[in-house]
């Protein structure tokens, strides 16, 4: 329920989301739990989000989610009361060497070398053209 986290207010000092956001289909429901992520938090609280973007917002009606633009998830927090610490891509959707570690054919010790290269390499070239990534996002509470 985005409308109402059973919480006190100032209950937690962070919260973290991970690939959420994108199944509030409407951009008022997610404003709504925005403001309740600020309700919730303490003065300068911090949220965490990793979130699928695309350059431009795409509403997937078979999958029921929506792939906002970075600059639309930035403005509705920024609406909600916060500040945009940081925000960066982290990995992208179909990275070539993804297909080989689903199928098994990359060992599970190399996993990690690769997010980080993944992550070091897509660091200076956004958001994809025809594809979308999965980025990082970093608010905090405006004091």
């Amino acid at each position: 329920n985005s409308q109402n986290i059973p919480f006190s207010d100032g209950s937690f000092a962070s919260i973290c989301t991970a690939i959420t956001l994108i199944y509030l289909l409407e951009n008022s429901a997610l404003l709504s739990l925005a403001r309740e992520f600020h309700r919730a938090l303490i003065p300068g609280g911090i949220v965490l989000s990793v979130e699928q973007v695309k350059r431009r917002t795409h509403h997937q009606a078979e999958h029921l989610k929506i792939q906002r633009s970075p600059e639309e998830i930035i403005e509705i927090f920024s609406q909600a009361g916060f500040e945009l610490l940081e925000w960066r891509p982290i990995r992208r959707g179909h990275f070539p060497l993804i297909y080989l570690i689903r199928y098994g054919l990359i060992p599970v010790r190399w996993h990690d070398c690769i997010a980080r290269f993944e992550a070091r390499f897509w660091r200076n070239f956004g958001v994809p053209q025809f594809d979308y990534a999965d980025a990082l996002f970093v608010w905090r509470v405006r004091k």
